[in-house]
């Protein structure tokens, strides 16, 4: 592949909020959402929101408070899954976190390791930054120092699980890690920013490792799936810029170059044969056009 280079550089920052509320009255069941961003990678939903507001108001379903966090939801099987800090035995901890999505019961809470938030953290309501993401009857967590551990998503209960750091000689970067694992197929996409194997496949089923390599630093970006000019790939945003790369063997197919820091935390936007990544704190923005060469790739 080729790429056209176009770039931009207006400052971005934004934030999202979610709102627990029935918008599709009258039944209580909707589409699982298993991963961030969703089930295509995408953040679009295919559910419809009615509009009449006015003449009936969206019905709360269920208000809980939780611990402090910066975690979203995945939501699969009657399941709402997310993460948070919690203090036990005098010590922070990071949990994984069940809801039954029909009540806010919670289900379960499995400790993911220590919380602890240093360079200045957001402040008295710092927690864990990564969303779960679940598959079938598993679901996949990494947390702020970057270990990765696969839960029974009926109970909670540890299947396996990885120190990126102790196996693979990982760097865990200022305010911790928020990317959270990207399931395509049978593997799990993540970069676990060990020198010269910092982007990393592991396989599903039992977190072997399925392909590593390159030297792109990480950021706090989640890598996004996508099919670019006929071609599946998984696109990464490294302090180096995109990087896309075969899901299957992590061959590199092209790069975007432009240099971004630790704190950049938006995925990658991918529509059509364009792709647009962006940073705040001044940095700016990019965008490339994906197009083959010929046949090769």
């Amino acid at each position: 592949m080729k790429t056209v280079l176009k770039k931009g550089f207006a400052a971005h920052a934004g934030a999202i909020a979610f709102l627990w509320a029935a918008l599709t009255a009258p039944r209580l069941d909707a589409a699982d959402w298993p991963q961030y961003r969703g089930p295509n990678h995408d953040g679009k939903s295919t559910e419809t929101i009615r509009t009449n507001w006015t003449q009936e108001a969206p019905r709360q379903i269920w208000k809980v408070s939780l611990d402090p966090a910066l975690s979203s939801f995945s939501v699969s099987g009657g399941k709402a899954f997310t993460q948070a800090r919690r203090r036990v035995a005098g010590q922070d901890q990071e949990f994984c976190i069940a809801l039954h999505a029909g009540t806010g019961q919670e289900l379960w809470a499995t400790p993911m390791g220590q919380a602890s938030y240093p360079d200045g953290g957001v402040g008295f309501d710092d927690g864990p930054r990564s969303t779960p993401s679940v598959d079938g009857t598993r679901v996949y967590v990494l947390s702020s120092y970057l270990r990765l551990a696969c839960l029974d998503a009926a109970n909670g209960q540890e299947i396996w699980s990885k120190d990126l750091v102790a196996e693979f000689g990982g760097t865990v970067i200022p305010w911790q890690n928020a990317a959270s694992p990207l399931i395509v197929g049978d593997l799990i996409f993540m970069n676990c920013n060990a020198r010269n194997q910092r982007l990393l496949a592991l396989r599903k089923q039992d977190g072997s490792v399925a392909w590593k390599g390159e030297n792109d630093a990480m950021t706090q970006a989640t890598p996004v799936a996508a099919t670019i000019a006929g071609v599946p790939q998984i696109v990464f945003f490294a302090q180096s810029g995109l990087v896309s790369v075969v899901p299957e063997s992590g061959a590199v197919l092209w790069r975007f170059p432009m240099d971004f820091s630790t704190s950049t935390a938006a995925s990658p936007v991918v529509g059509d044969d364009m792709v647009y990544c962006s940073a705040a704190y001044g940095v700016g923005s990019g965008a490339v056009r994906v197009t083959r060469s010929g046949s090769a790739l």
